[in-house]
């Protein structure tokens, strides 16, 4: 196949042609993705903590950890509650890095 040579010019002219509108898709689709996970519930029950936060369909996961010390559980009657940003916090300051 022959190459295509083309001067600066014809390659700012097709960088704009080629570009622009997939930046402005691209910049669509991240604010789009930014604003579904700034409007995600905070608060989460056992079920979703374990799909959300820890990767796991079974919620008994999370018995492993709401009663190790300073794991954040929202107070409150009935089943418990967990705000997901208090409880990625905890994971964040509490691992155990192994050397």
């Amino acid at each position: 196949m022959d190459e295509i040579k083309l001067g600066a010019s014809s390659m700012r002219v097709l960088a704009e042609i080629i570009a622009k509108p997939l930046l402005k898709s691209v910049k669509g689709i991240v604010q789009q993705e930014l604003k579904q996970q700034q409007t995600k519930v905070d608060v989460l029950n056992k079920r979703e903590l374990a799909k959300e936060v820890f990767g796991l369909s079974d919620p008994g996961v999370v018995d492993r950890y709401m009663y190790l010390p300073g794991f954040p559980i929202m107070p409150g009657e009935g089943k418990p509650r967990f705000s997901r940003r208090a409880v990625l916090k905890w994971i964040s300051e509490n691992q155990i890095y192994h050397s």
